[in-house]
């Protein structure tokens, strides 16, 4: 089994809704166990200063044609002067079966976010999933779900709708120690398409030796209705050293 552990270093944060299954998807190649293992702690003083503690726990499974993806996130944030801490977290578990360049999803996720006033959010869906191009150098696939989705907002009667989720997902080998990669979403509500959500993710990676590599991520999103006194656009960069053994 694989595991990595990742230390962030410096992010500039601010938080999405949109959870990037796509990028957290492992090597496949193999059959049986892979997984990750991150944690960061991070503190920053500007205007004010913010503490955050992150923990991540990526496992995978493939046997032939089938790979089953548990993803597990949380992450605690406290802001100097405010005593609650504002904590945000998911639990993903999904299904593939890829045959060839054509393969199928199922998924449920669980999640909350008291930045973006989630109180509960749970969802589950069905997909597909084109994995176009996949060499050495450079993997390109697509997907499109749709999913049934019930949220308990923070002072706000709960809901159910359902969203369609379009994807797009980019990786390219630079060289043998420079790897680029990005995945972008589009996910309108099926009953009213200018209520949607949008998330892009580029990931570039470069190699230090065979067991560290240097991270720097990127992550935007924006919900054209989102909640009340919640910003339309949300971003952050994370930096990270990763280690594999």
């Amino acid at each position: 089994m694989r595991y990595i552990l990742l230390f962030i270093l410096l992010p500039l944060c601010s938080f999405g809704q949109i959870i990037n299954v796509e990028n957290k998807r492992l090597s496949a190649d193999k059959e049986g166990f892979v997984g990750t293992f991150d944690l960061g702690l991070n503190l920053i003083k500007n205007t004010a200063q913010i503490l955050q503690f992150n923990n991540n726990v990526n496992l995978q499974y493939s046997k032939e044609n089938h790979t089953y993806l548990l993803l597990n996130d949380i992450s605690f944030v406290q802001k100097e002067g405010e005593e609650d801490w504002l904590n945000k977290g998911y639990q993903h578990f999904r299904y593939i079966y890829q045959n060839k360049k054509l393969g199928f999803e199922g998924f449920i996720q669980h999640q909350y976010d008291k930045a973006q006033k989630i109180q509960f959010r749970m969802l589950m869906g069905v997909g597909t999933r084109w994995q176009l191009v996949k060499n050495d150098s450079l993997q390109f696939a697509m997907g499109f779900s749709s999913m049934n989705e019930y949220e308990n907002p923070v002072d706000a009667d709960p809901f159910v709708q359902i969203r369609l989720s379009h994807y797009l997902s980019f990786a390219f080998q630079v060289n043998e120690n420079i790897s680029l990669s990005t995945t972008n979403y589009y996910q309108p509500l099926l009953t009213n398409w200018s209520d949607y959500r949008m998330s892009s993710q580029t990931t570039l990676k470069l190699a230090l030796n065979k067991q560290f590599e240097f991270k720097i991520t990127g992550n935007i999103t924006f919900d054209s209705q989102p909640a009340e006194a919640v910003p339309l656009l949300n971003y952050h960069v994370i930096n990270g050293v990763s280690y594999e053994f």
